[in-house]
């Protein structure tokens, strides 16, 4: 109990502080640096598994009391993006683990993993089913999750602003709602009724959530049932200091992935992370124009929809630029869990072809 303690108020004074210096999504990123730094240090820091579910539940209720039948009304647009941006990503970082393979002593299933757009949990555990290296795959799969978390937003933040300056059509934000703070449905007095309406609705589907199986299944449930509620009745609410305290939890628990060993780890692969990174980051931007273009998605949200991170993460980072989460979230999923799906089946298919040659 005492190192959870411990670990939180680190987390907690990391948030704040980049939260005043203005770091885009301070909150989880200072979190997150504070903690990795704490356990390359002292290597002590706790943060048990459970408070994944309850981060991920807050994270689908605050996405879910975004839903309205106005916005329902408008995820029509999203499907074309969706696929295209699933396609367009798979294919890609199926490429780079392909070329990476080619070039170093790794084997298919290793390289493949570690650049594979999934959950880095899930990367490694299959990865661990098909014989690859877990200790790299998890490695080059830890330096893409923090380098999205914490670097992508202030590039994105750039990016966004410049699009809003040469933009006369509205649809980039500007360089002030880039730096939004955190928005929820308004105030309407805590109302304790809504509150503990939404709070059990998100719960009873984050519960069926986690014991469907499904990839991010708490967090998607959670959000599905919220959305329920607030679309039939229009009365979901949740206070913003719970949303901070998700953001708190969530880079916690990044920040405690960082061990030493992680970081020795970092010296052999220092190359193809770094080529990993930045390749990704040019798909990203390519391919969030393109949907920019194709319209029916703003820039910001086109950034982070074709970011390839946590899904509740980059949904609790993009709730501070603005974004549309809803259209992020839907995005988002169907890329986890189509490389969840997908993946294994193309990799095998790839070994049995290189065996023939």
């Amino acid at each position: 109990m005492g190192l959870l303690i411990v670990t939180f108020a680190v987390a907690m004074i990391g948030g704040v502080i980049a939260a005043k210096l203005k770091v885009p999504a301070g909150t989880m990123v200072g979190s997150m640096i504070a903690v990795a730094v704490f356990n390359i240090a002292f290597g002590s820091a706790y943060f048990p598994a459970g408070a994944r579910f309850m981060t991920q539940m807050i994270s689908g209720l605050f996405i879910g009391c975004k839903i309205t039948r106005r916005e329902i009304a408008g995820l029509r647009t999203v499907l074309r993006p969706a696929l295209i941006n699933t396609f367009v990503l798979l294919t890609a970082c199926m490429l780079m683990g392909i070329v990476m393979y080619i070039f170093t002593d790794y084997s298919l299933a290793t390289c493949v993993f570690a650049c594979a757009p999934g959950s880095m949990v899930d990367m490694s555990v299959i990865a661990l089913d098909m014989a690859a290296d877990t200790s790299v795959v998890s490695v080059l799969q830890l330096v893409r999750l923090l380098s999205i978390l914490g670097l992508f937003p202030t590039l994105f933040r750039l990016l966004i602003t410049k699009m809003g300056e040469s933009d006369s059509t509205g649809n980039a934000i500007s360089e002030a709602s880039a730096m939004k703070i955190d928005s929820v449905p308004a105030d309407n007095g805590g109302d304790v009724r809504k509150i503990t309406i939404t709070f059990l609705c998100a719960f009873a589907g984050a519960v069926i959530g986690g014991m469907s199986g499904i990839p991010a299944g708490t967090l998607i449930f959670s959000l599905a049932a919220v959305s329920i509620q607030n679309v039939a009745f229009d009365n979901a609410y949740m206070p913003i200091k719970l949303k901070q305290f998700a953001q708190i939890c969530a880079g916690a628990l990044i920040g405690e992935s960082v061990t030493r060993e992680a970081v020795v780890g970092l010296r052999y692969a220092i190359v193809p992370a770094f080529l990993m990174i930045t390749c990704l980051l040019i798909i990203v931007v390519g391919l969030a124009f393109l949907l920019y273009r194709m319209g029916g998605i703003d820039f910001c949200t086109a950034l982070f929809a074709c970011a390839p991170g946590g899904a509740s993460d980059l949904a609790l980072i993009a709730e501070d630029f603005g974004a549309s989460t809803p259209k992020i979230s839907i995005i988002q999923y169907m890329r986890v869990i189509s490389v969840v799906v997908f993946y294994p089946s193309v990799i095998q298919m790839l070994s049995r072809i290189l065996d023939q040659l």
